[in-house]
C-alpha cells in the first residue's frame, strides 16, 4: 500500500510526524524545567537535568539491548522447538520393539 504512494508524500508525512513528536517531547521538557524552576526557586534545575540525562542514557541502552535480547530469545525458541520436534519425531517413528521369547 505504501509502495503506491508518491515518495514525496511519504517523506512529507514522515518529516511532519517526526517533527511533531520531537516538538511534543521538547515542549514537555520545557514545561518540566519551568515548573521545577518556579517551584524550587531554580534549585531544581540540576535535579531535572540529571533525571533527563539518566533517562536518556537508560533509553539509549534499552534501544540497543532490547533487539539483541529479542534476537537471542527467538534463536533460543527456534533451537528449543527443533529439539522438541526432533525428540517427538524420533519417539513417533521408533521401530517396534521385538517380542521376547
Amino acid at each position: 500500500m505504501v509502495g503506491d504512494l508518491s515518495p514525496m508524500l511519504v517523506w512529507t508525512v514522515a518529516v511532519l510526524g517526526g517533527g511533531g513528536t520531537a516538538e511534543i517531547v521538547e515542549g514537555a521538557t520545557s514545561v518540566t524545567r519551568l515548573v521545577a524552576a518556579s517551584v524550587s526557586g531554580g534549585a531544581g534545575g540540576p535535579v531535572v537535568s540529571t533525571g533527563e540525562m539518566l533517562s536518556a542514557t537508560v533509553l539509549s541502552l534499552l534501544a540497543i539491548l532490547v533487539p539483541v535480547v529479542a534476537f537471542g530469545v527467538v534463536v533460543f525458541l527456534l533451537v528449543y522447538s527443533g529439539y522438541r520436534l526432533r525428540k517427538w519425531w524420533r519417539r513417533r517413528h521408533r521401530p517396534p520393539e521385538a517380542t521376547r521369547v
